[in-house]
C-alpha cells in the first residue's frame, strides 16, 4: 500500500479535536514505541525522548554512579594494590588506602591522569575521634572557667577544678604575675635565674592527665631565654621520686622564646614527668612559660596510677579512677557512708507511685489508692514501728522476696515489727492519704512524725571533737507558747500561762527548783489562775517525802502535820503501784476501810487565792467517800468507774490563807490522788508532779491513757522535765535512759501536740558509784532535745565542774538553791 504523507498540523491548543492533528499525534506515538531514533518532535514544536532515548540516558547515569561508587566501595590495603587497580578508578576519582602508620583509619588519594595522589584527608578511627571530643570538652570547661587554655604555667588545663596555689606543681622557681615587669612573655610564667644553674621547673602527674606506662606522649614547652645555650630536661620519676632512664634533653637556638617538642614513651613505675627549663653557664634568666602534655592512647585505658598523696586511688567495682577526674559536687548522699537518715527512714521522694506491695510475693502491683516505697535498709533483729501498717515484704541483700506481713486490721494504727533473720530491706504500701505523714522508725516506740532527712553520722565524729558542748542553754526559741503568753501578759493581756514540772526529788522538793521558780513567774507576771496540783499522795515506804503543793512549806516535820493519814491506806508512788499509780504525779493513796481519812492543806489566798477545785481519783467498782473543809459539813461522794477521772467538788465557802480539806472512805475501795484548785485571773500556774526517787521508766510504767488524761485536765502549755539522778542506776544505762527521754517525749506529745517542752538537765551528784555518769547522760539528752525540737539545759556549767565545790556545806552551796534563779534569768521562760 502507498505511505500516505503525515497531514501538516495545527497550531490549535492542546488538547485538539481537528482530524490532523490526531493523525499526526497517531504517527508521534508510533515513533516514541518503535523508532531507534533518541528524540522526535511534537506538533508545537517541542522535542522529546523516544522509548530508545530513554533507555540510552539511563545507562549514562548508571554508568556514572558506579564508576563514583567503585572507588567509595573499595578500600586498598596498600597504595601498590590500589595503583593496580587503577583502570576501576576513574580520572578525577579519590579512593581510599589503610593507613600504614594507624594513625589514622584509611588516607585518601585521587586519580590524576592514572596516578594516584594523596589528598591530605583522612578517615579518623574512634579513638581518635574521642581523644579530640575529650580534648574539646576539656579545653570547653576550662574557657568557661576562666582558665588559660593556651599559655598555662602550671599545666592545669589538664586538670579538674584547678587552684592555683592548691597543688605542688611548682617544686623550684617563683611564680610571676602576668603583668609583672619579670615577666618576658606577659602572661604568668616560672622565672628562674641569671646564675649559671638555675632552673624554672613544674611536676607533671601523669595521673592528672590521664597518662599510664607504655603511653606514648608528645610533650609542648614554650619558653624564654635571655641568651642562645639553654635547655630543657625531661625526667621521669617513680613515687618515690626516683630517676627511671635517662633525661632527655632539648637545646634552645635562639634567645627570647623557644617553642620546643618531644615525643616520649612513658616507662614502666613512672608517676610523674619533670620538665625543667635550665640555664647553662651563659642562659642568664628563663622562663618555663607552659608545658603541655598531650597522649596517644591513654584514652583508651581504663585506670591510671596514683598518685603518692593526693589525688588517690578511688576504689571502683572494676579498676580505680584518679580523684581529680570527680566532678566537685558529684559524689551524692547515697553514695557516701558517712551520711545516715534521721528518725524516719522512709522516703516519700523514692515511692513507686500508683502502686503496692504484694507482701505474699515481694513484687509490686498496679494500684491508684497507694505508693510503695523504696527498698528501705533494715538489720534482722532489730524492732521497727511503722506508722501506717498495710502490706509489707521482706528482702535479703540481694534485694530477693524473703516473707511478708500482711495488712492490719486498722493500718492506721502504728504496729511494731521485728525484723525476721536474713532480711536486709524492707518495703512497703503507704496510702496516698497517709504519703506526708508516714513514718518508718527504730524501735517500738511510735514518736511524732519527722520528715525524712539524712545527717552525719555522729559515730563518725571523734569523741575528742565532741567533748566540749558550746552553751547550757540551747533551742530557748521552742518555749513558744511560754514566751508568747509571758509576753501577752506583760503587755496587760489577760491570759493563763500553765506550766507543769515533772520529774526526781528536784522538782518533788519545791525549795529546790519548782517554788522558786513558779514564785518568780507570779511575782512578775500574776497570781490570778490558782495554786494547781495539790497532791494526796507520799512515798510508798517513807512518810517524809510528801508530795504536796508547789506552794506548800519545806521540810518533812512540817509537811506531816499538814498532811495525814490514818488507817490502812496503801501508797503508790513512783513505780510502785498499789494497785495503781495512775495519776499526774504518780501518787494514789488506796483504802477499802470504811473509816479510813486523809487530811491535806491546800494553800490558799497568801498564794494567789482559787475558786474552784476538781478531784482526780481512780475509779473503782464500789468506792464512795465523804469530805468536808476545815470540818464543816460533810459531802458524800461517788468515786467510781475506771481509769484517772476528774470531778468538781464544792470549794470551800471562803478560801482562807490555807484550806483544809477532810476525807473518810464511806464503802468500797477507793482510790485518790489529789485536787486540782483554780481560779480565772490571769498569770502563771505552776502544777508540781515530782515524785522523788522516779527515773523516766518509773513515769513510763504509768498506764499511757491515764497519763495522757492527766496531762490533758491539766491543760499545759509548758512542760519541764528535770531527771536524771536516778537514771544513772537504771539498767541498760546511758542508752536505756535515751530511749526512755524519746518515750516519755512521744507520750507529751500524743496528748498535747502544742506543748513547749524543755529538759532541764541536773548537775553531777556526789555519789562515787553511779554507774553511768551524768556527762554522759547529758549527751544523749541534749543529742534528743535537738532531735525531736525540745529546748536544753544543762545544769553542770551552772553549778560547776567538780561536785564537791557546789555540795551542801561548801563554799558554794549551791546545789538546793541555784538552779531556778540561772533558768529565769536566762530568759527560757
Amino acid at each position: 500500500m502507498a505511505e500516505v504523507p503525515l497531514p501538516t498540523p495545527t497550531d490549535n491548543a492542546v488538547p485538539s479535536t481537528d482530524i490532523r492533528d490526531a493523525v499526526y499525534a497517531g504517527a508521534m506515538l508510533d515513533k516514541v514505541v518503535t523508532s531507534t531514533e533518541p528524540k522526535y518532535t511534537d506538533r508545537l514544536g517541542g522535542e522529546h525522548y523516544t522509548v530508545d532515548g530513554i533507555k540510552a540516558e539511563g545507562d549514562k547515569v548508571v554508568e556514572e554512579t558506579r564508576q563514583n561508587l567503585i572507588p567509595l566501595s573499595r578500600q586498598y590495603m596498600t597504595l601498590a594494590d590500589a595503583q593496580a587497580d587503577i583502570a576501576n578508578i576513574p580520572v578525577g576519582a579519590a579512593t581510599y588506602v589503610r593507613s600504614a602508620d594507624g594513625s589514622s583509619l584509611a588516607d585518601e588519594y585521587i586519580n590524576n591522569a592514572g596516578a594516584l595522589t594523596a589528598t591530605g584527608r583522612r578517615m579518623p578511627a574512634q579513638q581518635e575521634v574521642e581523644q579530640a571530643q575529650s580534648a574539646a570538652e576539656s579545653a570547653a570547661a576550662s574557657a568557661a572557667s576562666g582558665l588559660n587554655v593556651l599559655f598555662d604555667p602550671l599545666c592545669e588545663v589538664l586538670l579538674s577544678n584547678p587552684t592555683i596555689g592548691g597543688k605542688t606543681h611548682v617544686p623550684l622557681g617563683t611564680l610571676t604575675a602576668s603583668l609583672s615587669t619579670n615577666s618576658k612573655l606577659g602572661f604568668p610564667a616560672i622565672v628562674a635565674g641569671p646564675l649559671a644553674g638555675s632552673v624554672a621547673a613544674r611536676t607533671v602527674w601523669l595521673s592528672d592527665c590521664a597518662i599510664i606506662a607504655g603511653d606514648v606522649i608528645n610533650v609542648k614547652v614554650t619558653s624564654w631565654y635571655a641568651n642562645v645555650g639553654g635547655r630543657v630536661a625531661f625526667v621521669f620519676r617513680n613515687s618515690s621520686g626516683t630517676q627511671l632512664g635517662t633525661q632527655q634533653l632539648q637545646y634552645a637556638t635562639t634567645a627570647g622564646v623557644n617553642r620546643l617538642s618531644i615525643s616520649l614513651t612513658v616507662p614502666s613505675g613512672a608517676v610523674r614527668l619533670d620538665i625543667r627549663v635550665e640555664n647553662t653557664a651563659n642562659a642568664g634568666l628563663v622562663e618555663l612559660a607552659a608545658a603541655f602534655v598531650m597522649t596517644a592512647n591513654a584514652i583508651a585505658n581504663p585506670s591510671v596510677p596514683g598518685r603518692p598523696l593526693s589525688p588517690y586511688p578511688v576504689p571502683l567495682s572494676a579498676g580505680a579512677v584518679s580523684t581529680h577526674a570527680i566532678q566537685k559536687k558529684a559524689v551524692t548522699v547515697e553514695k557516701a557512708a558517712f551520711f545516715v537518715p534521721g528518725v524516719n527512714l522512709f522516703d516519700k521522694s523514692a515511692v513507686t507511685p500508683d502502686s503496692y506491695v504484694n507482701a505474699s510475693t515481694g513484687t509490686i502491683k498496679t494500684n491508684v489508692t497507694y505508693d510503695a516505697s523504696d527498698f528501705i535498709p533494715v538489720v534482722a533483729g532489730n524492732a521497727y514501728t511503722q506508722h501506717y501498717a498495710h502490706q509489707t515484704a521482706y528482702y535479703d541483700a540481694n534485694k530477693n522476696y524473703l516473707s511478708g506481713e500482711q495488712a492490719s486490721t486498722s493500718p492506721a494504727t502504728p504496729r511494731t515489727l521485728t525484723i525476721p533473720t536474713g532480711a536486709a530491706y524492707i518495703r512497703m504500701t503507704v496510702a496516698k492519704t497517709v504519703l506526708n505523714t508516714m513514718q518508718f522508725e527504730k524501735g517500738s516506740e511510735a514518736t511524732g512524725y519527722q520528715p525524712y532527712a539524712v545527717q552525719l553520722d555522729p559515730l563518725l565524729i571523734p569523741q575528742t571533737n565532741t567533748a566540749v558542748i558550746s552553751d547550757y542553754v540551747e533551742r530557748a526559741h521552742q518555749i513558744r507558747v511560754g514566751r508568747m503568753k509571758l509576753s501577752q501578759l506583760e503587755s496587760g493581756v489577760s491570759t493563763i500561762l500553765t506550766v507543769g514540772i515533772f520529774g526526781d526529788s528536784w522538782p518533788t522538793q519545791p525549795n529546790r527548783f519548782s517554788q522558786p521558780l513558779a514564785k518568780a513567774l507570779r511575782a512578775k507576771y500574776g497570781a490570778g489562775p490558782g495554786v494547781g496540783w495539790t497532791s494526796f499522795g507520799r512515798h510508798a515506804t517513807s512518810n517524809n517525802i510528801i508530795n504536796a503543793n508547789v506552794f506548800s512549806p519545806n521540810g518533812s516535820d512540817v509537811l506531816k502535820k499538814l498532811f495525814t493519814w490514818t488507817g490502812n491506806w496503801l501508797f503508790s508512788y513512783s513505780g510502785t503501784k498499789k494497785p495503781t499509780n495512775s495519776s499526774p504525779d504518780t501518787a494514789v493513796v488506796t483504802s477499802s476501810t470504811p473509816g479510813d481519812a486523809l487530811k491535806a492543806t491546800i494553800p490558799g489566798t497568801s498564794d494567789g487565792g482559787w475558786s474552784t477545785c476538781r478531784l482526780g481519783f481512780v475509779g473503782t467498782r464500789d468506792g464512795v467517800i465523804r469530805y468536808n473543809w476545815d470540818g464543816g459539813e460533810w459531802t458524800t461522794l461517788n468515786v467510781q468507774g475506771s481509769g484517772l477521772q476528774f470531778v468538781d467538788i464544792n470549794p470551800p465557802a471562803t478560801v482562807n490563807a490555807s484550806n483544809v480539806i477532810n476525807v473518810e472512805v464511806v464503802s468500797g475501795t477507793v482510790s485518790l490522788c489529789g485536787l486540782n484548785c483554780l481560779a480565772t485571773g490571769a498569770g502563771v500556774r505552776v502544777h508540781k508532779l515530782g515524785a522523788s526517787g522516779s527515773s523516766l521508766a518509773s513515769w513510763l510504767s504509768m498506764d499511757a491513757a491515764a497519763f495522757a488524761a492527766a496531762l490533758t485536765e491539766l491543760a499545759l502549755d509548758t512542760i519541764i522535765i528535770l531527771t536524771g539522778t536516778n537514771d544513772q542506776r537504771i539498767t541498760g544505762g546511758a542508752t536505756a535512759f535515751e530511749n526512755n527521754l524519746r518515750s516519755f517525749i512521744a507520750r507529751i506529745r500524743a496528748a498535747l501536740p502544742g506543748a513547749d517542752i524543755l529538759f532541764v538537765m541536773p548537775c553531777e551528784n556526789e555519789r562515787t558509784d553511779n554507774p553511768t555518769t551524768m556527762a554522759t547522760m547529758a549527751k544523749r539528752a541534749r543529742s534528743v532535745t535537738a532531735e525531736l525540737g525540745c529546748a536544753f539545759i544543762n545544769l553542770q556549767y551552772i553549778f560547776g565542774d567538780n561536785p564537791a565545790d557546789y555540795a551542801y556545806g561548801s563554799v558554794h552551796s549551791w546545789f538546793a538553791r541555784m538552779a531556778f534563779t540561772r533558768i529565769r534569768q536566762l530568759g527560757v521562760i
